[in-house]
């Protein structure tokens, strides 16, 4: 008697050590058998859909950061015009540094998306047309809207980017 109640058990506990195919797992289904439950249990099927969003969420932090350091980094130019050359050339130092690194990473993460890619293009020919610009004591006004519609187009394109990013798988 003990042997007809054992051996179902048996099988339900072998049953839930079998390896399931990848994303077979999802913690959110509720479809989802007892048997299916204790195989993604007992498999790690949880732990690893759980880990992978888990780093899908810090590579999305990682990446937020950068758009809103590059953002801040395009505000402190925009408020530097007017400023003295020195200051004018440090914030323009730091928009470069900032959004080229920004661009490096977006460009090693959209591969062959061409609709980023194109604006990944555009954000580095709007990024060494600011770069060339030269800074001068006495720019005058034409000179410095000119920079600061530069400065406002990289800030406008930075921001598209980020919405392209955010809407890509």
């Amino acid at each position: 008697m003990n042997l007809r109640l054992l051996f179902p058990l048996m099988l339900m506990g072998l049953a839930g050590c079998a390896a399931l195919p990848p994303g077979a797992c999802d913690p959110n289904d509720r479809d989802v058998s007892i048997i299916q439950k204790m195989q993604c249990d007992g498999s790690g099927g949880y732990r690893k859909t759980v880990d992978d969003k888990e780093a899908r969420l810090t590579s999305a932090q990682a990446e937020n950061a950068m758009f809103r350091d590059s953002l801040s980094a395009l505000e402190a130019q925009r408020a530097s015009i007017g400023q003295s050359v020195k200051e004018q050339e440090r914030a323009r130092d730091n928009v470069v540094a900032t959004t080229r690194k920004l661009l490096d990473r977006v460009r090693q993460q959209s591969g062959s998306n061409a609709r980023l890619n194109v604006q990944l293009q555009l954000a580095e020919k709007d990024l060494a047309a600011l770069q060339a610009q030269p800074i001068a004591h006495d720019d005058s006004s034409q000179e410095i809207a000119a920079r600061q519609r530069k400065v406002q187009e990289l800030e406008q394109m930075v921001k598209r980017m980020r919405t392209s990013v955010l809407q890509a798988p």
